[in-house]
């Protein structure tokens, strides 16, 4: 049975990014989007958070610190009790913000950083290394609590030990590594930045061996090794009767991850609030229904367990909504899948 009301909200308060990360999900450009909420109404969005209480808020864009009123949105967040997360790619930081961080109480800042030298990280980033381990310094020396967010690339995977072990280095004991999922820029530039199962094998093992060395948090996600391992893929999360989270762009559309981008489904928040959009996420259930599926998903007699998984991917690499799943073992190999069980069994 769907919650009332999300407890955690991913609020993309504004699509605009001085950067241009070649896997950005949401393809944000330096430009500012026409459609994109006015102050005012960006305000409103403010009070739906406040008024249906929710637990937790990351502010995320784009880059949230292009927006204007980000500081009086922490602001009044926290003094009603909010869970903050602020997502930035730390180069419009400064000391003077970091303390008005710091002064409104934000619980926790997420930052960007994807190369152990510069070269790597400004290739997929844009110039923005030398400012973001400036700004790192200067979050560890005011003691704000933060994290660091690495995605995982075929440029950089094989320097991700060596960033780890700078990080702590300057004791940031908390970062969060994940393969890059083809969505936005990231999709457009997949051939390029897609990474070999075995390699990611490796980076897990050796990430494993730094945890216990360090005794860090360090946490790692791949899709492609829980789907090698699971044999099937992991269920689309749109439309569940379970969900607890939501993401509002910023035109005010709201959504149920950020896969959803792909899919043009009117759910404004400025048209009836946050609590009628988050029932209107029941949209999305079609998406959990396997008896839509075609081609090779269609006959598999794994379905009724993936339902195909994340229809999004399928989307974007098939061009059909019910297409195959492009990474699944059961679908991409032409062999029957009774045959490919019993080889993955043995």
């Amino acid at each position: 049975m769907l919650l009332s009301a999300p407890t955690e909200v991913f609020w993309c308060v504004t699509n605009q990014c001085n950067l241009n990360c070649r896997f950005c999900l949401s393809s944000s450009t330096r430009f500012k989007q026409a459609d994109e909420l006015t102050p005012q109404q960006r305000e409103f969005v403010l009070q739906e958070l406040i008024d249906n209480k929710i637990l937790k808020v990351y502010l995320t864009g784009g880059e949230p610190m292009l927006c204007p009123e980000l500081m009086f949105f922490i602001k009044q967040l926290r003094k009603s009790g909010i869970f903050i997360e602020l997502t930035t790619n730390a180069t419009l930081l400064n000391e003077e913000k970091i303390c008005r961080l710091i002064d409104y109480d934000t619980n926790r800042v997420q930052i960007s950083l994807n190369g152990a030298n510069e070269e790597t990280n400004d290739l997929l980033m844009g110039n923005s290394y030398r400012k973001i381990w400036k700004n790192l310094a200067l979050l560890q020396k005011h003691g704000l609590r933060t994290h660091v967010k690495v995605t995982v690339v075929s440029q950089n995977i094989f320097e991700i030990p060596a960033l780890v072990q700078k990080l702590t280095h300057i004791g940031i004991n908390h970062i969060d590594i994940s393969e890059v999922h083809p969505l936005g820029r990231a999709f457009e530039n997949w051939q390029l930045l897609k990474v070999e199962p075995d390699e990611l094998t490796l980076l897990r093992e050796t990430i494993m061996e730094l945890q216990r060395k360090t005794g860090i948090s360090l946490s790692f996600h791949s899709p492609t090794l829980q789907l090698l391992e699971d044999r099937i893929p992991a269920r689309c999360s749109a439309g569940q009767s379970d969900a607890s989270s939501c993401q509002i762009l910023s035109d005010g559309n709201v959504i149920p991850c950020a896969f959803a981008l792909v899919w043009d489904v009117k759910n404004n928040i400025m048209d009836g609030g946050l609590r009628e959009c988050w029932q209107g996420l029941k949209k999305y259930q079609l998406f959990q229904n396997p008896d839509l599926l075609q081609g090779k998903c269609a006959t598999c007699y794994k379905k009724a367990d993936c339902a195909g998984g994340c229809r999004a991917i399928a989307y974007l690499f098939s061009g059909e909504i019910w297409g195959d799943y492009p990474f699944c073992p059961l679908t991409k190999e032409n062999v029957h899948y009774e045959q490919q069980e019993k080889v993955a069994a043995a």
